[in-house]
This record gives C-alpha cells, structure tokens and sequence, in this order.
C-alpha cells in the first residue's frame, strides 16, 4: 500500500510522501508485515531492520482454520496470528486514508 500511495501522491493533495512513509514505518502491524515481505524477498536483510520469516503453517482438514506462525527479530517480538495481522494492516491503512480525506473506490 505504501509502494502504491507513493506512486499516486501527486494526485494525493494535502498528503505528503513523508507522511506515508512515517506511517508504514511507525504502525507496528505495517512494520512486522512489511519484516515478512522483506525478509522472503531478500537474500541479506540490512543490518539494524526487522527480519522476519514464516516459521510454520498448520490447516484444519476443512480449511476451516489456517494458522501461521511468524518470528522476527526485534526487542519487543511477540507471537503474530498473520489473519490478525492482515486485519490490523487494512485497518490501519484505512485509518490513514480517511484522515487524509482520501475516500476507497
């Protein structure tokens, strides 16, 4: 969302790209989800960054329930269910661009 909003930020008034980018890196969902992303797409992370990897997946017979378990590497790493996650970041996002005055279409 990040990579998109600062793509379209000239038709984005009164947002700055500073703005976008201090939320994606301030918002704990967005930087744990953005450590994930990462971290798969990068061989050598950069030293001092959040790395992060999918440590294992487990689904009932149904596909009722899927769970992932994510570990990465911080002070404060806790356990992160991803649909949780994956909650918190559209919701955070979507917090951001009512502020903004931006509208979904």
């Amino acid at each position: 969302m990040r990579d998109w909003l600062l793509g379209d930020i000239a038709s984005l008034p009164g947002v700055a790209g500073a703005e976008v980018i201090a939320h994606a890196t301030s918002t704990p969902p967005l930087v744990v989800s953005s450590a994930v992303a990462n971290s798969h797409k990068h061989h050598t992370r950069k030293a001092g960054t959040t790395s992060a990897r999918i440590r294992s997946t487990n689904m009932t017979p149904t596909g009722a329930r899927v769970s992932i378990e994510i570990d990465w590497a911080t002070p404060d790493a806790r356990t992160v269910d991803a649909l949780e996650l994956a909650d918190d970041c559209i919701s955070s996002w979507r917090q951001f661009l009512v502020s903004r005055g931006i509208t979904e279409a």
